[in-house]
């Protein structure tokens, strides 16, 4: 991945046969990523043979998607991801659909990164007639940590 324009694609599918028929099942699993404007830009599909009632079988799919939108609470770029499965007669049996961003969320040198940005974290003190000077600073600071959803991110 370079400079946060590459994004890692990794997914883990769990297929568990629920079906009354004990029987051995050949299935396809079909993982396709959209981007925003609805173009394709990931495809795979998978065979996998079920043999026993409650077997569960997890499939991994993974790629790097090039020059992705990155997710921000900002610009939350979305993808959409489509998991069907198949019959070995091309029926379609189940679909699953969900939206799915990319970003990166790292510490480095002590700083918290989102997509190699530092985040800092901003707040409007108010006082509430606790007065001024050092103890009233302290209750601020206290009443800032009991209320920290009233913050800001800025980037």
């Amino acid at each position: 991945m370079n400079d946060y324009s590459d994004g890692s694609f990794n997914l883990n599918v769990e297929i568990q046969n629920k079906a009354i028929i004990n029987k051995k099942m050949k299935l396809y699993v079909n993982v396709q990523l959209f981007d925003y404007t609805q173009k394709l830009i990931f495809s795979k599909k998978e065979h996998i043979r079920i043999k026993k009632e409650d077997n569960i079988i997890t499939l991994p799919f993974s790629t790097v998607i090039k020059e992705i939108k990155q997710w921000s609470a900002e610009k939350p770029n979305l993808y959409k991801l489509v998991i069907s499965l198949e019959s070995r007669k091309k029926e379609l049996l189940d679909i699953v659909s969900a939206y799915t961003g990319f970003r990166t969320a790292e510490i480095i040198d002590g700083h918290f990164l989102i997509n190699g940005k530092m985040v800092i974290y901003k707040a409007n003190i108010e006082s509430h007639g606790m007065g001024y000077g050092d103890k009233s600073l302290a209750k601020d600071s206290t009443w800032l940590n009991a209320h920290l959803n009233h913050t800001q991110r800025m980037f």
